[in-house]
């Protein structure tokens, strides 16, 4: 009885750490789309998780995959000529498409010099 209750005791300390190790690696794939206010796909929209190095950047069809850490929750999108966007990611969510807004760059006056 007495080996029982050793591999037995085992075996549990085994199971705990594996099940740590695995939530220490979890981790949650958001897949979506990004396109401009016309709906035209937007192609090398860099996808970066808030706060860490990890990031991507939109395919030709405005599609993305970026996989989110646990204990990160936000999504940062940007593009040259474009608002940047953070996005909050919800527990649940595993799409988010995102339409990114143009820079409204008011211009007054244009000097041209020769």
């Amino acid at each position: 009885m007495h080996c029982f209750a050793r591999v037995t005791k085992q075996f549990l300390l085994i199971t705990l750490f594996l099940a740590i190790s695995l939530a220490s690696f979890a981790q949650k794939k958001i897949v979506g789309k990004v396109v401009d206010p016309e709906a035209k796909p937007l192609m090398g929209v860099t996808v970066s998780v808030k706060g860490t190095a990890q990031a991507t950047s939109t395919a030709t069809d405005g599609s993305y995959s970026i996989d989110l850490p646990v204990g990160k929750n936000t999504l940062l999108f940007s593009s040259i000529g474009y608002e940047m966007s953070e996005i909050k990611i919800d527990p649940g969510m595993t799409n988010l498409d995102l339409i990114l807004k143009l820079v409204s760059n008011s211009l007054n006056e244009v000097v041209v010099t020769g």
